[in-house]
């Protein structure tokens, strides 16, 4: 009966002592950084951003995410770009490659660098073209899978960084091949006014990349309500033609929000975002249909983040928009959340984890079991 009691009281201590924690899988905090998905090997990529609460944890590093096992991998690489902050990002199909331009390896100090990582060795590689766009941040960069080429629009200087002593936003549009490693700045006839921390995405069915929102550069250099940009633009490469599309029904101005096209759906996503002083659109999801030109506000069922700063792309094998990191309430908040979000069922997902605690050495099954037969030992030598 004394060896039963043992083995009952074995297993109870396991059960309790075995009971797993939920949490977040992700290796690190992040906001500022970005994310591309990498449809070659079904990984997502993010680089740079910033690591901790505070403006004094800028990283350089590269972290994978694999959404079908839920695994985060930072990576050794042999060497890495010095931009931490503010770079253009985009994932070349055709070429297997991710191409990061521009940022700041510190606030408001710009680059003129051209990146390139490869997924299958681990590798960055300074491409360094004879010619790039000069130095900025800020830049936003898509890849146009019809024509090959990535687009980047905008990005500017600090105000430490120009001699004016002011920040700028350009507004010029420029195109890097990979395979020639070329910049050519297009100049088209017409382009929308240079902005910050605004986004674009690649509408692949109706070959076309669709901007919105933003902020302008108010009169001596304040900001207000005023300047949340409401425009939606599109950008054709096969014409070199930016044309406005701004409706009266769109989503309201904001920044630091997020875009991906879900190409199974044939719809833009827009989430989060921030407003002037308030942040009232951290957790709106908006879909665009460039066919129809129209936003849509979606109901989200259930559950969503609410956020801004954060990195958003879309997963083709799975179907899914995934968002990670981020600020949910001021800019020393910064989480480590992954989210998914399916637009067929209008529905975001927290990516939990099942972290083991880790059980004392001093409360083990075994060591308890081989304690109490000691004891069992003992006394039945004493009663002897």
């Amino acid at each position: 009966m004394l060896l039963v009691a043992i083995a009952i009281l074995s297993l109870l201590i396991l059960s309790v002592n075995l009971a797993p924690a939920i949490g977040s899988c992700s290796v690190v905090q992040k906001a500022y950084h970005n994310m591309v998905y990498d449809s070659e090997n079904d990984r997502m990529i993010v680089y740079g951003g910033l690591t901790v609460s505070g403006y004094d944890d800028w990283t350089t590093e590269t972290v994978k995410y694999d959404y079908n096992t839920n695994t985060w991998e930072k990576i050794t690489a042999n060497q890495y770009p010095y931009q931490k902050i503010g770079m253009g990002m985009a994932y070349d199909s055709e070429s297997n490659k991710t191409i990061i331009y521009g940022g700041s390896p510190e606030e408001d100090v710009e680059s003129n660098q051209t990146w390139v990582f490869d997924s299958n060795d681990n590798t960055w590689v300074n491409a360094a073209p004879t010619i790039n766009p000069g130095l900025r941040g800020g830049g936003i960069m898509v890849y146009d899978s019809e024509s090959d080429v990535i687009v980047l629009f905008c990005g500017g200087l600090g105000k430490d960084a120009n001699p004016l002593g002011e920040s700028i936003h350009y507004n010029d549009t420029w195109v890097f091949n990979y395979n020639a490693n070329t910049w050519t700045n297009v100049t088209p006839v017409i382009s929308p006014p240079g902005r910050g921390n605004f986004d674009m995405a690649y509408d692949s069915e109706s070959d076309r990349v669709i901007m919105f929102g933003g902020y302008l550069r108010g009169s001596g250099g304040y900001w207000g309500d005023e300047y949340y940009s409401t425009e939606t633009w599109s950008y054709d490469y096969n014409t070199n033609a930016w044309e406005n599309l701004t409706t009266a029904s769109g989503p309201e101005g904001r920044t630091y929000y997020k875009m991906a096209y879900d190409s199974e759906s044939d719809r833009i996503i827009m989430f989060g975002g921030y407003h002037h002083a308030d942040n009232p659109y951290g957790e709106e999801t908006w879909s665009y249909d460039y066919n129809s030109n129209t936003w849509t506000q979606k109901d989200a069922l259930g559950t969503s983040p609410f956020r801004y700063k954060h990195s958003m792309a879309y997963d083709s094998e799975s179907d899914l928009i995934i968002i990670f990191g981020g600020s949910e309430t001021s800019y020393y908040d910064i989480d480590d959340e992954t989210w998914t979000y399916d637009y067929n069922s209008d529905t975001w997902t927290f990516i939990e984890c099942i972290i083991p605690t880790e059980t004392p050495l001093f409360l083990h099954p075994a060591v308890v079991s081989l304690s109490l037969l000691a004891t069992l030992v003992v006394i039945r030598r004493r009663n002897k």
